[in-house]
């Protein structure tokens, strides 16, 4: 079991710099050139050539195609998009939008970000209603002049967009990016419910110190519950390496752990008697040692940075 847990440790960004594990392997799909990328999973298709600008490099990041990549780029005006797809294991849109704002917010490549256009719900198609958000940069100690990201769910899949220009101001990126979705070929969507953006949490995490979370012997490990539920989502203070904890707006006895911004988390809460973390990843969830109370987020890091998993359950192809 340890060599599968250190491979989900390592597709966290994150977990690299808390375990020192490698990140996951990238590896480039052969798509014909001038032809559309059909990513088969999800039944979404991304053309050859998106508001001018020629589609490059597609990128697979799993050995499934869970979660892939497709990039533009024009050189004069610099201008670069990314159209990503990866599976909606958990959370929700507006909990994705905020971890890809820690990306910008934190990049290297970016200068010095400044919000122009807070986080802000769109509809991605006419019938589909507001079930995604978005949120532009401008962009200052750098070429660039903004960056935008949007994302939205397609089924049990996310969709997420990501553009920056030396040219187009943060208005124009948005308007830029709502284009670059109408350009993309979707399954038909069915109206769900209006995102509602994350806020900041007013209230702390109930989590007890990390000495005092230990394993709690003859719990019963079974697959994982369903995805924690919230009609909105509140986050506590980023953490280094993009990870944020998030929870449903007035609780403090459950969280998701966020690693990353491509969908890879820790759920954690009560289970009747104990309490559980499972990382779920695209294809698995691997689940922690129960716990007596609820534990911290670095007693969550411990514990997978100790390689200790307990039960270790298939994902993909989602169960029926």
């Amino acid at each position: 079991m340890a060599s599968i847990w250190k491979s989900a440790i390592a597709l966290g960004a994150a977990l690299a710099a808390a375990a020192s594990q490698p990140l996951a392997a990238q590896e480039e799909v052969a798509v014909e050139a001038g032809k559309p990328w059909n990513h088969a999973p999800s039944g979404i298709s991304v053309p050859a050539t998106i508001d001018g600008i020629a589609r490059g490099r597609v990128t697979r990041f799993d050995q499934q195609d869970l979660d892939v990549a497709a990039s533009f780029f024009r050189g004069s005006p610099q201008e670069a998009l990314t159209v990503y797809v990866f599976r909606n294991t958990n959370g929700n849109a507006s909990v994705w939008l905020s971890q890809a704002q820690g990306s910008i917010e934190n990049g290297k490549s970016f200068g010095t970000p400044s919000l122009a256009i807070a986080p802000a719900t769109f509809a991605p198609t006419a019938q589909s209603g507001a079930i995604g958000v978005h949120a532009v940069y401008a962009l200052t100690g750098t070429d660039y002049r903004s960056a935008g990201v949007a994302i939205f769910p397609v089924g049990d899949w996310y969709v997420k967009v990501r553009a920056s220009s030396t040219s187009r101001s943060p208005a124009e990126n948005a308007a830029w990016m709502k284009r670059v979705i109408g350009a993309l070929i979707l399954p038909t969507l069915s109206a769900g419910a209006a995102a509602t953006p994350v806020i900041p949490c007013s209230t702390p995490l109930g989590a007890a110190n990390s000495a005092d979370s230990t394993a709690t012997q003859g719990a019963g490990i079974s697959q994982p519950s369903d995805r924690i539920v919230a009609a909105q989502w509140c986050r506590e203070t980023r953490m280094e390496g993009n990870r944020a904890v998030y929870r449903p707006v007035g609780t403090t006895d459950r969280y998701l752990f966020a690693i990353g911004d491509n969908g890879n988390a820790v759920t954690v809460r009560g289970e009747g008697g104990y309490y559980s973390g499972n990382l779920i990843t695209a294809a698995k969830s691997f689940a922690l040692p129960p716990q007596t109370a609820l534990p911290t987020p670095q007693r969550v890091l411990e514990l997978m940075a100790a390689d200790k998993a307990v039960g270790v359950f298939d994902t993909w192809p989602p169960r029926r």
